[in-house]
């Protein structure tokens, strides 16, 4: 940990100490230059989000729910995590095995002291939001159900099948949250675990955010399952086919026998793998889910050497890059991809 590490003396760890003062006086030039860099971020990041809106392309930001144990967030407000005297994490943040991850996974993150947060009616969340209300037109707020209750195992465990089960602070969170945004969309990832599900429903309900629809859950051959389109009860939802959790569509499918796929292709009426991309993408399009979010990698039709993020590995996701061939759209791709788009109002 940068702010725990032995070169570093003990005052160092304290964001308020006079020490803490000497350092930032001997290193002013170095300081100064990194607020330089982040002044010049946020000055073309203003001028990419208006040129972006001035095109009726509005910015999704997605928050992560929890922060890294190596973060300043949790250097500099101690207190408001659940944190031992010797500045390690009592417990960390974990998801016991679900669809992404048969094993589950240990995230590491510290995770928050709610009684600190609500004495302080959630001032740090509130600091977070009104930035998000900056930066972004629709704020995407991830592990939804973490504000309902949270997974954690305790800390230095690496296993998730010795967790246990925190409360979170429920609708009191989602209330500060949305006083700060003042009218900002939100999406809220509400996936969760079927014994957390009424209670991540009830509050998604009364928050007034957009809950999440993933098509990549649907095909398991069960006509009522929640993520098929015509199973969809509200408009008010996020759908995708994937995200960037999931396998692509020619990845999650390659290996799979027509036999297997046999409700995919009846629901989707084709009749093989290769006319899955598109029919997928045209289904997603005709839902009545307020917003349809496709990934580009599903539209070029690329397999899992694109796939953006492997959960509980490290090393090796968010490299992808649309560059050059094959990531070019070419103009039959463009006109089909505009042609459904104007079919489905999207």
């Amino acid at each position: 940990m940068w702010w725990w590490n032995l070169k570093f003396h003990f005052w160092y760890r304290n964001p308020q100490t006079v020490a803490l003062e000497k350092y930032q006086k001997k290193n002013y030039n170095t300081i100064t230059f990194w607020k330089f860099c982040q002044y010049k971020f946020f000055e073309q990041w203003e001028d990419l989000k208006n040129y972006a809106n001035s095109k009726g392309i509005y910015i999704i930001g997605d928050i992560s729910f929890y922060v890294g144990y190596d973060s300043v967030d949790v250097w500099a407000e101690r207190q408001l995590f659940m944190m031992s005297a010797n500045d390690t994490p009592e417990y960390v943040a974990a998801a016991g095995p679900d669809k992404y991850s048969e094993s589950g996974q240990v995230w590491g993150n510290p995770m928050y002291d709610w009684n600190a947060m609500k004495e302080d009616n959630f001032s740090w969340w509130r600091k977070r939001m009104r930035v998000c209300r900056e930066l972004f037109d629709i704020v995407r707020i991830d592990h939804f159900a973490g504000i309902v209750k949270a997974y954690a195992v305790p800390y230095g465990q690496d296993k998730s099948l010795s967790g246990k089960w925190f409360k979170g602070p429920g609708r009191r969170l989602v209330n500060a949250i949305n006083e700060e945004l003042e009218g900002v969309n939100v999406v809220a990832d509400d996936y969760t675990s079927a014994s957390l599900l009424p209670g991540v429903k009830k509050l998604l309900a009364k928050s007034g955010w957009m809950g999440t629809k993933v098509m990549m859950f649907a095909f398991d051959g069960d006509p009522t399952n929640e993520y098929l389109p015509h199973n969809y009860t509200d408009s008010h939802v996020v759908a995708y086919i994937g995200t960037h959790d999931n396998e692509t569509i020619v990845g999650s499918f390659s290996d799979k026998t027509d036999y297997e796929l046999a409700y995919l292709y009846e629901y989707l009426n084709i009749e093989n793998k290769s006319q899955v991309p598109n029919a997928l993408i045209r289904e997603l399009y005709h839902s009545t889910a307020e917003l349809a979010i496709v990934q580009m990698q599903d539209i070029l039709e690329l397999g899992n050497e694109a796939r953006m993020n492997y959960p509980s590995t490290v090393g090796h996701n968010w490299r992808w890059r649309m560059t050059s061939k094959p990531h070019r759209l070419d103009n039959e791709k463009i006109a089909w991809i505009r042609n459904i788009a104007v079919v489905y109002r999207r």
